[in-house]
């Protein structure tokens, strides 16, 4: 949100800056806690995007999961490994399905037998 407001009041150059010092920060604030949980839990994060060798110059649909993509192809479905990266939820539009089928409070009990 505060970037939300930042960009209405100075313009794209603020919100920029923004992101720039976010990036910047990422690793202190974020990833230092992340870490310490996941390794509590006998657990090591791994962040790939986030590395300094990280390519992030690839056009969208060539750069991630490029080993699946790679599967993919290799066993003819061309079409499926150069599409673009959605997450699952919403790639396989289960996002929407559940969405038309909320519960509210506790009108029912969505593990029940029924």
């Amino acid at each position: 949100m505060k970037t939300f407001f930042l960009g209405k009041r100075q313009g794209t150059d603020a919100v920029q800056s923004e992101f720039t010092k976010e990036m910047l920060r990422i690793s202190e604030r974020n990833l230092g806690r992340d870490d310490r949980i996941i390794s509590d839990h006998g657990c090591q994060a791994s962040h790939p995007f986030l590395d300094e060798n990280a390519d992030l110059s690839l056009p969208r649909g060539e750069g991630e999961k490029h080993l699946l993509r790679e599967v993919a192809a290799s066993l003819t479905l061309l079409l499926a490994s150069r599409l673009p990266k959605r997450a699952f939820q919403f790639g396989s539009r289960i996002a929407k399905t559940v969405s038309l089928h909320k519960v509210v409070g506790a009108d029912s009990n969505p593990f029940s037998a029924e």
